[in-house]
């Protein structure tokens, strides 16, 4: 015992101890502090995986919510972070998901995070109009009259403002949210209403590619115009799934494989400049003129090259909202991961939000069905409109349209017997009369690969290994229900349109060819990119085809036309 209290003694009156035991309780106390400034885990690296619900905006107007308030937080790595200390008056801290240097160019002991203050529209004490950041302490000067600044240092001489009114202005732009971009000079947000900052946020770390901010700013007295033209698409169109049409001719246009990439150079081959798409997609959208419908049959993003996807699918599809075209995206194989369905889901719910999508919300899915891209939209053609007349969209005959174009989710290489059965329901009863009928999935199937000597119009020069579980009478399902063709991508150097004639029925399966420049090519490395255009003419009851690359239109064809019955 004696021992033992001899020992103990010497611990408590060793200065070695001592110190070592100050280390530790300071270590302890410092932990504890930078704890409460806000220390986050970072779930980027750790592998943290969550389904977002991405709001549209008409849910964002609806909520009826403003941003307050803006701050920037910087956490040291490892550590869980916590808001602002601040209260927000009938509202809440809403932190942005992913770190601000996301791509930071070597070690830092800190992560960046931005937190958002949302409060209430009718009880909001503060409404902000403008976010810049500046090199100097001195009040910007382009302030709108009678609102106020407010400033944070977020380090050394780098400072973020904070533009703002205590009261609404009815005529003054508000922001109502906050999107944080990560991405180089081809990124951009070309949603209505969204302002997006080319300029960089400012922080203390070298990045490869940086971080910028886009907001929705809308006025209080523009609220009524946008929600009626948001809730028409959404609310009629999207969810009945219609597209309606004064003009006798259609054009549906089928992009594929646009690869759209981070622009960091981590993609499976020597990364293009992505402009370059972009500009071919605006200019062939201007060349096609009338009313359009846009098909993505997959492969839009590399997803495991994009760290912040909603970044690069709002650069693939720029060109679409700047266009004002509706559109429907299925999935490919490199748009989500693969491993974690988590990730498909997310990328869906974002592209679903996005204005003149006609994804359905996750919500109002058949989840019954094999994979989630699955959809029918019907086009209906009216009598011509008078100016500024508006559709009556309760007198349409809902069991006839004038064309179907039904899209299906290829999940895992595959096309299953649900989808089989969800065609034949879509065309029993009213819809077996519909003549005009396309149908568009990513990845080719097995009848894709017809043997012998067949019929072709343009390249068919790639063919990859078609291991795939689909039941080959999948076609056979594809014919009864009556489409006359099947569009298809993948298969980036195929762009033919393949007759298909067996048991006497003709269907055309048709590659739309590669749409995105940074996409492989192993034959030709000097194949132009392309997309595919039909033409669905309803006076004349037939169906024209042809390919569009940056230099011409090419390759027409006539994909069907309504037999002429025989003078007896």
């Amino acid at each position: 015992m004696s021992q033992i209290q001899s020992k103990i003694n010497y611990f408590i009156r060793n200065r070695k101890v001592h110190y070592a035991a100050f280390i530790l309780l300071l270590f302890g106390i410092t932990l504890h502090t930078i704890h409460g400034q806000g220390i986050s885990i970072d779930y980027e690296k750790t592998g943290y995986m969550q389904v977002h619900n991405y709001r549209s905006t008409t849910d964002i107007i609806n909520n009826n919510f403003v941003v307050a308030d803006v701050r920037i937080t910087r956490c040291m790595r490892g550590f869980r972070c916590s808001q602002p200390k601040e209260d927000v008056p009938n509202g809440y801290w809403e932190r942005m998901p992913h770190k601000l240097n996301l791509f930071q160019d070597g070690f830092s002991l800190f992560n960046y995070y931005m937190y958002v203050a949302k409060a209430k529209g009718s009880l909001s004490s503060r409404f902000v109009v403008d976010i810049s950041f500046t090199y100097s302490n001195k009040e910007p000067t382009t302030g709108m009259e009678g609102s106020k600044w407010t400033l944070q240092r977020l380090y050394q001489e780098a400072y973020m403002w904070i533009n703002y009114f205590d009261t609404p202005e009815f005529h003054i732009p508000i922001v109502r949210d906050i999107n944080v971009l990560y991405g180089k000079q081809d990124l951009f947000d070309n949603r209505p209403h969204w302002k997006f900052e080319s300029a960089a946020i400012i922080l203390p770390v070298k990045q490869t590619i940086h971080c910028t901010i886009s907001a929705l700013r809308i006025q209080i007295n523009q609220e009524s115009s946008i929600l009626s033209a948001e809730q028409e698409f959404d609310l009629v169109l999207k969810k009945n799934g219609i597209f309606v049409t004064s003009d006798p001719i259609v054009k549906v246009i089928q992009i594929s494989d646009l690869h759209i990439n981070q622009g960091d150079g981590a993609c499976f081959e020597k990364c293009k400049f992505d402009k370059g798409t972009l500009d071919f997609m605006r200019d062939a959208f201007d060349a096609e003129s009338g009313n359009k419908l846009i098909v993505i049959t997959g492969d839009m993003i590399d997803y495991m090259s994009s760290p912040h996807y909603e970044s690069v699918i709002l650069k693939a599809v720029a060109p679409i909202l700047k266009a004002q075209i509706p559109f429907v995206f299925v999935f490919g194989n490199s748009d989500y991961d693969m491993m974690d369905s988590n990730t498909k889901l997310n990328v869906y719910n974002f592209i679903a939000s996005l204005p003149g999508c006609y994804n359905q919300k996750i919500s109002d899915l058949d989840h019954r069905m094999h994979g989630i891209s699955n959809g029918n939209i019907n086009i209906y053609q009216i009598p011509p409109l008078e100016n500024n007349q508006s559709p009556d969209y309760n007198a349409l005959d809902l069991t006839k349209p004038q064309a179907m174009i039904t899209y299906l989710d290829s999940a895992l290489i595959h096309i299953d017997d649900s989808q089989a059965n969800y065609l034949y329901r879509l065309n029993h009863h009213h819809n077996e009369d519909v003549e005009q009928k396309l149908l568009f999935f990513h990845h080719p199937l097995p009848n894709f690969r017809p043997s012998g000597k067949v019929k072709l119009i343009g390249t068919y020069n790639e063919k990859h290994y078609l291991q795939t579980s689909t039941d080959k009478k999948i076609l056979l399902d594809i014919k009864a229900a009556g489409y006359k063709v099947v569009g298809v991508g993948h298969e980036h150097e195929n762009d033919a349109c393949i007759w298909d004639e067996d048991d006497k029925d003709m269907i055309l399966l048709c590659y739309s060819g590669v749409t995105g420049e940074s996409a492989i090519r192993r034959l030709d490395s000097q194949y132009k990119r392309r997309l595919r255009v039909f033409q669905l003419d309803f006076e004349k009851n037939h169906i024209l085809s042809w390919k569009r690359d940056p230099e011409r239109q090419f390759d027409p064809q006539e994909i069907w036309s309504e037999p002429v019955n025989p003078i007896v």
